[in-house]
């Protein structure tokens, strides 16, 4: 090994440990929080989902005492329509993690409306102990969800309580009240 190279290392391996410093001062002290946005601009957006709107706060809080530890990311998408996904990355017992990733561009509304639906199918795969992988995700949107693509290497699929959660949180956030089937009229 050249020695300029072996120098290199040392500055290396500090730069590595005081970005995991800088990373973790961003997290509050006590137990690690299972949603981890990778971005100031997504802790942001995070933080100012959660504090307007109870049903993100509560979709978080279940996080939070589940296994699954989610990733959240700002991205650009090939596919103009696309406001965000999520997506499996490991499964290392005691712990599955998957990643949300949002829509670069999109109005702040859409992003915290976003945000808060990708969270939800993040709570509906906590439930899923069998869901270990890309392939087990699928078959299981298969099961509660409908297809929302035709292409096979793309599968997409949608739920309906993600939508309801959306339009809750959408109601939220503007600050008007939302009609359940459980009113009167």
């Amino acid at each position: 090994m050249p020695l300029s190279f072996r120098r290199s290392l040392p500055i290396a391996g500090v730069t590595v440990l005081m970005t995991a410093a800088l990373a973790l001062a961003d997290i509050p002290a006590g137990a690690a929080p299972h949603v981890r946005p990778e971005t100031r601009d997504a802790r942001q957006l995070l933080d100012q989902l959660t504090t307007r709107s109870i049903t993100a706060r509560s979709l978080v809080d279940r996080l939070d005492d589940s296994d699954v530890v989610v990733y959240v990311r700002h991205r650009v998408f090939t596919v103009s329509t696309l406001d965000g996904r999520i997506g499996f990355l490991q499964s290392t017992q005691p712990s599955r993690y998957l990643i949300v990733e949002l829509a670069c561009g999109r109005p702040q509304l859409d992003q915290l409306v976003t945000l808060g639906h990708e969270l939800q199918h993040a709570v509906e795969i906590a439930g899923a102990d069998a869901v270990v992988d890309a392939r087990s995700l699928a078959a299981f949107y298969s099961s509660i969800g409908e297809r929302t693509s035709s292409i096979r290497e793309a599968q997409t699929f949608e739920t309906s309580a993600a939508r309801d959660i959306s339009v809750q949180i959408r109601h939220e956030l503007l600050g008007t009240a939302v009609r359940t089937t459980h009113e009167r009229h």
